[in-house]
């Protein structure tokens, strides 16, 4: 079975590049310390076609996102590739996701 947590936080960056799109987020813990994690994402093409625009996710928007997170604990995670992408919710406005 694959890990899925939710992360909420206040996106601190967006890189719209290929390969991959990724958003850096700082989030709370469990025991409210910050992390910064780091969310990587499918193809900017392949977000387009599901409807995303470079303006989707930006700097300083409010974020829940569902990620799959590294094994190893580190803040990383997969949230998107080009057979699934996770809940993303910006400033409570659930985004496209398959």
């Amino acid at each position: 079975m694959v890990k899925i947590v939710s992360l909420t936080g206040t996106v601190t960056k967006v890189d719209w590049t290929n390969p991959h799109i990724v958003i850096y987020l700082d989030a709370k813990d469990s025991t409210s310390d910050i992390q910064h994690w780091t969310l990587e994402l499918s193809a900017p093409l392949l977000m387009t076609r599901l409807g995303w625009t470079k303006s989707s996710v930006k700097a300083g928007d409010q974020l829940v996102a569902e990620t799959h997170p590294a094994k190893n604990g580190a803040p990383v995670g997969a949230s998107g590739s080009a057979s699934f992408l996770l809940k993303f919710v910006v400033n409570g406005t659930p985004l496209p996701h398959l």
